[in-house]
């Protein structure tokens, strides 16, 4: 006796692939939407903490102390050269060319940064672009709003280099303004000091063709061709002028 097994209703597998999508996007998105509405709260946490932590207390708490690898003698020798920064400045002993604003009123310039810049003005935009950092508390506001997303991230399961793709997507936009509002700033504090803005960007067009000495800094500094030409185009606004550039001596 032969028994016919009736076959269940014919799967559509296309539909079945398609759905999933739909649903894995949309859960995706709801992800980053709760991830962004966190970043949100804490950066608005982090705007009204300065008001309650000022600069000078800033500096006062974390101004003091050691930095990792700093070259006490080039360190003493470039604020020596910039005796009017009221900032401290650090060299530290690395042949990447970076430079960055940290917690406490500190700036952090490079060996390698410092052998590679020709004139004093390429040095003060980039020193100028970590003051505004400083003054506008950016770097406070980092540690606020980014650590405890960063930990969130951590305790669900996404870690090292998952965690940072996730909330460099998250944070772009915002950090985008940071960086060209900074720019512009690190602009006016070179002509404050020297009356004219020649040479300001040619750091970093000197590198466009070498851009693996300076990853470190673009990395969080973004130089792209079209952010250079925003900063001409923002000195003309201004009005500033070019001059002869004096060379740096170091």
């Amino acid at each position: 006796m032969k028994i016919v097994i009736p076959e269940g209703p014919e799967k559509n597998y296309n539909i079945s692939e398609k759905s999933q999508l739909i649903g894995g996007m949309k859960l995706l998105g709801t992800f980053f939407a709760i991830i962004f509405s966190f970043y949100l709260f804490f950066l608005l946490v982090a705007h009204y903490l300065v008001y309650l932590v000022p600069l000078e207390k800033e500096i006062e708490w974390f101004g003091e102390g050691s930095v990792t690898s700093e070259n006490i003698q080039l360190t003493k020798k470039i604020n020596e050269i910039f005796p009017d920064i009221k900032y401290s400045l650090h060299v530290i002993s690395s042949e990447e060319e970076n430079a960055y604003a940290k917690l406490g009123g500190k700036i952090l310039v490079t060996e390698g940064l410092l052998n590679s810049i020709e004139y004093e003005n390429e040095l003060l935009m980039i020193i100028g672009h970590e003051i505004s950092h400083i003054e506008n508390r950016d770097v406070f506001k980092k540690i606020v709003s980014e650590f405890p997303i960063q930990l969130l991230l951590l305790l669900i399961g996404f870690s090292g280099n998952e965690g940072l793709y996730i909330f460099d997507s998250v944070s772009s936009v915002y950090n985008k303004e940071v960086e060209e509002r900074s720019d512009f700033e690190g602009v006016d504090f070179v002509n404050n000091e020297k009356n004219h803005i020649g040479c300001i960007t040619r750091f970093f067009e000197k590198n466009n063709d070498n851009l693996d000495n300076i990853v470190s800094f673009l990395s969080d500094h973004p130089m792209t061709a079209s952010r250079i030409t925003e900063i001409n185009e923002y000195a003309q606004s201004k009005g500033f002028i070019e001059k002869e550039c004096s060379k740096f001596e170091f």
